[in-house]
């Protein structure tokens, strides 16, 4: 899990493959996440000046993320049920 940043009024599109979790870690300022491909297109998810969880999503989806101006973001994306469906499957 590698942790990225965006700052002042920057934005990026933000892959999530099924499965995993947007993780927002660290704020200072405001950010905004909306749904730019997958099931939901156009929702806001959040609007917000403290770090969250997003997911896990179904389908592959993108969700765009949009700094304030003089912010920044920190988030990553976690693989937790990817994880533990290898688990399972070497169980068996």
């Amino acid at each position: 899990m590698t942790t990225q940043t965006i700052r002042n009024g920057t934005s990026i599109d933000v892959p999530i493959p099924t499965g995993q979790t947007l993780k927002v870690v660290a704020v200072t300022g405001t950010y905004t996440i909306t749904v730019t491909r997958g099931t939901g297109i156009g929702t806001a998810l959040a609007t917000a000046a403290t770090g969250g969880s997003y997911g896990a999503y179904a389908y592959d989806s993108v969700v765009r993320i949009v700094a304030s101006s003089a912010s920044e973001i920190d988030f990553d994306r976690s693989e937790e049920r990817r994880v533990g469906k290898e688990c399972r499957s070497r169980w068996s």
